[in-house]
């Protein structure tokens, strides 16, 4: 059994799409922010049963929540983050793979759009 947290983000969106048979928990199945849920969420699914987390989930916003802030954004997705790894370990996970997304919205003086990939070489 494979779960994938994050399901309802763009990466995870994608994942539903390649990973049909996997587990894509909500919000209200499992509380990322807290490390005792997790577990218990790994105990209600069999976590004997699990044989990967792709960890995809993260505490999101708009451009302004993000820009105002920072701090904030940076402090939950590393309690998430870590949370998912720590409840991983306890429950004996094989795999686990932790993978973000990313925006950018570079000054106009800068860059012209659309974006390509030579821009960020």
């Amino acid at each position: 059994m494979i779960i994938v947290t994050g399901g309802s983000g763009l990466l995870g969106s994608a994942f539903k799409k390649i990973l049909p048979n996997a587990i894509f928990p909500t919000r209200r199945q499992v509380d990322l922010s807290s490390s005792v849920h997790i577990k218990q969420y790994f105990e209600k699914v069999g976590k004997k049963n699990i044989d990967a987390v792709i960890h995809l989930a993260a505490f999101v916003g708009g451009v302004k929540a993000n820009t105002e802030n920072v701090y904030n954004f940076y402090q939950q997705n590393s309690n998430i983050n870590n949370n998912v790894i720590d409840a991983c370990v306890w429950a004996g996970i094989p795999k686990l793979v932790c993978c973000l997304s990313t925006c950018i919205y570079p000054d106009r003086p800068y860059i012209s759009y659309p974006l390509t990939e030579e821009h960020f070489t």
